[in-house]
């Protein structure tokens, strides 16, 4: 069956005021993801300072975070084709809220690593589940918009998370972000109990051989496999910036907590600005060409931050500039390619969505575990592993069209 006579396969059939409500929830749950990491990233340096812990132990909870985020999406998302979708939903939401309360508490850095691993699989059946229901109830430009409006609020998250986070930390202490988490997980869970409906149509008993055959489906399709890797390291260059960031700018250029969250709320609004552009875009452009444009665009920007490295001394501007370009052009790839990948299996969409973000996740875990191991006396080792992950998507790109035969042209 192609992708396009998938997408056509029938959809839950929405009231006004259901719609309405998804959608809502649409904005407030990847708003709150994008939150998870950034909102107490100003915070790592005074974590490390307040346990007396090594740099790459605090940067670590990172790390674990996203490997939380991608196990757990891969059990939960495909439970929520067994069980269904509201009930993982209302779970993964009162599971998230409980251990933020617990890491707030946390006496040491090895209880709030742990705590850090809990929470990513609490956001995991948040996120999965989430994508899950988009494809339910959407299909075709609809998806495509949905998808839009959802990776737009993401984009939010991490615009407005380290400027809350930088005020939390300076008013009160790193405790603050964790009770933040807390209360906002309580917001999701109560909301989804008062309005979301339950929208898998073709519920299941869990059957090892159909599991087996689902997975062999999915990573058999060039387009969806290519697509998670290159979303997977998209996603990276947003979050390895968060690892070293705090430390650059901080310790080495000497700026203060709240300052950085003033700076990575200028960052954020770098991909917001992608996300907003691609809105537009997306009426008279090929997605897949909106996409190569992205690729392209990343290549030369890390250049351009590497040649900067090289030639001028560090200071903020150098810094700033080419991450924020770099941000936007983020925000032109990932909406576009995580409509066409997830818009490929409706019938198994859990499952589609909890390997997709799995994988994403994995891939920042290990990209954001090596970015720990960078220096972070001046930018140009962030500009390598930028300029090198953009090569790597670009030829990842070229392949998958060659492999699954997409058009550039609508």
């Amino acid at each position: 069956m192609n992708i396009e006579s998938q997408k056509n396969l029938e959809r839950m059939e929405l009231t006004p005021w259901q719609k309405r409500h998804i959608i809502i929830l649409t904005i407030l749950i990847p708003l709150f993801m994008g939150m998870g990491i950034d909102l107490y990233v100003p915070s790592l340096p005074a974590i490390t300072h307040y346990f007396h812990a090594p740099r790459q132990v605090v940067q670590l909870s990172i790390s674990l975070y996203m490997l939380g985020y991608g196990v757990g999406q891969l059990f939960l998302g495909v439970l929520s084709d067994v069980f269904g979708r509201r009930k993982l939903l209302l779970y993964s939401a009162f599971f998230y809220t409980v251990v933020s309360f617990l890491a707030a508490l946390s006496p040491n850095e090895y209880v709030l690593n742990l705590c850090r691993l809990l929470q990513g699989l609490g956001v995991a059946g948040l996120g999965s589940v989430r994508r899950a229901i988009i494809v339910d109830c959407f299909s075709g430009f609809e998806l495509d918009k949905v998808m839009t409006y959802m990776s737009i609020s993401w984009a939010i998250g991490p615009i407005i998370g380290p400027f809350i986070g930088g005020y939390l930390q300076h008013y009160f202490n790193w405790r603050a972000a964790f009770y933040f988490f807390g209360l906002y997980g309580f917001i999701i869970w109560i909301y989804t109990c008062v309005v979301q409906p339950e929208t898998n149509l073709y519920m299941k008993p869990f059957r090892v051989s159909d599991f087996v055959s689902s997975l062999k489906m999915l990573l058999t399709h060039p387009a969806f496999v290519f697509s998670m890797v290159i979303l997977g390291i998209t996603y990276s260059n947003l979050v390895i910036f968060n690892v070293v960031g705090p430390f650059l700018i901080q310790n080495v250029l000497h700026y203060s907590v709240v300052a950085y969250g003033k700076i990575a709320l200028i960052l954020g609004l770098g991909y917001f600005s992608g996300n907003f552009l691609n809105r537009i875009l997306i009426q008279f452009i090929n997605p897949l060409r909106i996409v190569l444009v992205g690729l392209l665009g990343t290549i030369l920007i890390s250049a351009i931050m590497l040649f900067l490295g090289i030639w001028v001394p560090i200071n903020l501007l150098i810094i700033l500039l080419p991450v924020i370009v770099l941000n936007a052009l983020c925000g032109l790839v990932f909406p576009n390619l995580t409509s066409l990948c997830l818009g490929i299996f409706p019938k198994i969409a859990g499952t589609a969505s909890a390997v997709f973000g799995a994988v994403v996740a994995l891939c920042v875990f290990m990209m954001s575990s090596f970015a720990a191991l960078l220096k972070t006396s001046s930018q140009m080792p962030l500009a390598l592993m930028y300029g090198g992950l953009a090569v790597v998507c670009l030829v990842l790109f070229v392949l998958m069209r060659r492999l699954s035969f997409l058009p550039m042209h609508r």
